[in-house]
């Protein structure tokens, strides 16, 4: 738990909050777990984006979206993507049978608030509020679609993460049972599907995105299993996820498998839809992510993008929080340059440091279909002034997807581990 409090603060709900049924008692807003949740004071934009190195970024507005709000005095329409991401308290219905509202608004509206600032750490946008539901795009006029794509799936993990470490545990210590979870959809609907326009009148009236995609990503909340994310097929193919993050979700004591977004809406030629739905494994996922745990361990990993043989650039990106781009022709040598720092004793050394390339995706199975183009190469690392050893090594971006670059360190005859194997996220796109 102490990994994610350093970022959402430390969920603690004080006094006697929740204290209504089976002898307890209501209490006022000011006395409310509300009081003792986490706020912007806690940091959680700028704790994200620190961690992420993404830059500072504010953004306190909700509805429409930035990229579009010329349009309300246009009164035109434009195309253009949009990753959604729709996110709802599960079990929120049953807590008003068991508390009263107060008590019931303080669960849902804190969740809600930590939501809201982890969607904008993230580089979203919160479009819309509804109830116990919130309703947020991801897209900018200067972030690579993949980006966005990234961004929110991060986002969702993020939020997962944060109700099973931090919000459940604390409810169930303070007494409250019932099953309160959240459940998260997401999709990628790509620019000649997406309208935007300004539904309504003139004050009483919304900037909005007109898409099957944005719809769906509702869809796939509502199927989501509890405190799991659910995307759909556009998401999974933009991204290339592999079978090793995603999988299909199943029905009853058999098993069926829930392949596809119900309902199964017929096209024009009175074909299905067929449109897939995948839930993401969030725990496996979560582990390649940077986190507050990752920056006290000792092997510390960073990659930059550049081309072979060329200067270092001072850009640096982190485990899955960016996409470096393909090399279009093979021929331009665009890659990614690895860096791996730690602290071991400069008597027991010199040090060799593995980097071990694991592809996955569609490009790699078709180049090489027996192997990927895995593979694995030693190189000797140096000592720093600071005491520290450094390591870097250069990889060509040959493949769309998510690859892992992965990172141990051994003796200089590489037959004893002295640092295990540390994965390394990286998207082409």
């Amino acid at each position: 738990m102490a990994n994610l409090e350093k970022i959402y603060g430390q969920f603690d709900f004080e006094s006697n909050s929740l204290e209504k049924s089976r002898g307890l008692k209501s209490v006022t807003m000011d006395e409310s777990i509300g009081a003792s949740l986490p706020d912007r004071q806690y940091r959680i934009n700028e704790e994200i984006r620190r961690i992420f190195n993404h830059g500072a970024r504010e953004d306190l507005e909700i509805g429409g979206h930035p990229d579009f709000d010329h349009l309300a005095e246009s009164r035109s329409h434009e195309y253009g993507y949009v990753v959604s991401l729709f996110m709802d308290v599960a079990g929120s219905t049953k807590l008003g049978i068991t508390y009263p509202p107060d008590i019931v608004f303080n669960i849902k509206n804190n969740i809600i608030r930590c939501a809201i600032e982890t969607i904008q750490a993230f580089g979203g946008h919160v479009h819309r509020i509804m109830g116990d539901a919130v309703l947020a795009f991801f897209r900018n006029e200067n972030t690579e679609i993949a980006d966005s794509c990234i961004n929110s799936l991060n986002c969702g993990t993020y939020l997962i993460k944060f109700v099973e470490e931090l919000v459940i545990p604390e409810l169930q210590r303070k007494g409250v049972n019932e099953d309160v979870g959240i459940r998260v959809g997401m999709d990628y609907g790509p620019s000649e599907q997406v309208l935007w326009g300004m539904y309504g009148y003139r004050n009483v009236s919304e900037i909005t995105a007109t898409s099957y995609y944005v719809d769906i990503a509702a869809k796939l909340q509502h199927s989501a299993p509890k405190n799991k994310i659910m995307i759909g097929q556009s998401f999974k193919e933009h991204l290339d996820l592999h079978d090793d993050l995603i999988y299909i979700k199943t029905e009853g004591s058999d098993k069926i498998p829930d392949k596809y977004v119900t309902p199964n809406y017929k096209r024009p030629d009175d074909s299905k839809m067929n449109y897939k739905k995948f839930v993401l494994n969030s725990d496996k996922y979560y582990e390649l992510l940077p986190s507050p745990s990752e920056e006290e361990g000792n092997l510390k990993i960073q990659a930059t993008p550049k081309k072979e043989n060329t200067a270092v650039e001072a850009q640096h990106f982190y485990s899955c929080a960016r996409a470096f781009k393909k090399d279009p022709n093979g021929l331009s040598r665009l890659g990614a340059e690895f860096k791996a720092t730690f602290r071991l004793p400069a008597m027991s050394g010199p040090y060799r440091v593995k980097f071990r390339v694991e592809n996955h995706g569609e490009d790699a199975a078709l180049d090489d279909p027996d192997n990927f183009g895995n593979h694995e190469v030693f190189e000797d690392a140096k000592i720093r002034n600071d005491g520290t050893y450094f390591c870097s090594h250069w990889e060509h971006t040959s493949y769309v997807g998510l690859h892992y670059m992965i990172v141990s360190v051994w003796d200089k005859e590489e037959k004893n581990k002295i640092i295990g194997e540390k994965k390394f996220g990286v998207y082409v796109t």
